[in-house]
């Protein structure tokens, strides 16, 4: 399984059903690098996990992106 710094990315869509959580926690550095994030968010699966949609949003905002769009469970957050 490969981080978001291993391979390089300035944007990133995730849809990993129980897993972008855990990326977000685990690659926030690499997150930082990123211009643009997309998101499908699974609050019931984040639930399960102990968390929530706000823990996820507390991570992509500490990376210094801004959440701008949402659709359903799908975010956009761009850098700034």
């Amino acid at each position: 399984e490969e981080s978001l710094q291993q391979v390089g990315m300035r944007a990133k869509r995730l849809n990993l059903p129980e897993a972008e959580l855990e990326m977000l926690r685990r690659d926030g550095d690499a997150l930082k690098k990123c211009k643009c994030l997309i998101l499908e968010t699974h609050p019931s699966v984040f639930s399960e996990m102990g968390s929530s949609i706000e823990e996820a949003e507390a991570l992509i905002s500490a990376a210094g992106l801004k959440i701008v769009a949402r659709e359903q469970d799908v975010l956009v957050a761009i850098l700034g």
